[in-house]
């Protein structure tokens, strides 16, 4: 039973965090954006698999706020098309962040044994803090310079005839 009540904590801090993480992404984005890209979310819209939608030049983009994964099946989730459709999404974006602890991926970019592991580990030890705050409490914000470029990869992929979706690690190599 202690293993029972010990995981089911854990869940529930996992799926409180990620919560608040969303929270943190809407306020903020609505706070910088709400004139000409408001953001939208909705019970309905989560039960759905939707974070939030934005609308943009009466376009509706699909948000996706999600932490970085390596494993690959929480990286390879995938939006439904008939959810698509309901909420008349064009395109979606996957927003990550990285709740890594920029001192221990110093120490990993050390201690990486090949170049390309030491390369992965300096470029999303750059992303983090640059693009994101960490509290004390080991919380994780997002900052406005990352919202800033959220916004202007979506504006840059609407330019396009057929704009594509913007999955979490676009952000990730453009940094």
């Amino acid at each position: 039973i202690q293993f029972v009540e010990e995981g089911f904590r854990a869940r529930l801090f996992r799926i409180w965090t990620s919560l608040l993480t969303q929270f943190d992404f809407a306020y903020l984005w609505n706070a910088m954006f709400s004139q000409h890209a408001p953001l939208e979310a909705s019970a309905e819209m989560d039960m759905a698999g939707l974070d939030a939608r934005v609308k943009v030049q009466n376009t509706y983009v699909g948000i996706q706020v999600k932490k970085i994964s390596y494993r690959r099946e929480a990286s390879q989730r995938r939006f439904a098309s008939r959810t698509r459709k309901k909420w008349q999404i064009h395109f979606l974006v996957e927003i990550p962040y990285g709740v890594d602890d920029p001192s221990e991926l110093q120490s990993r970019i050390q201690k990486a044994r090949t170049p390309q592991t030491r390369k992965k580990y300096q470029k999303l030890y750059n992303w983090i803090t640059r693009f994101l705050e960490r509290l004390p409490n080991g919380f994780v914000v997002f900052r406005e310079a990352y919202l800033n470029w959220v916004y202007q990869s979506m504006m840059e992929n609407l330019k396009n005839n057929k704009p594509q979706d913007l999955p979490w690690n676009h952000f990730l190599d453009m940094a």
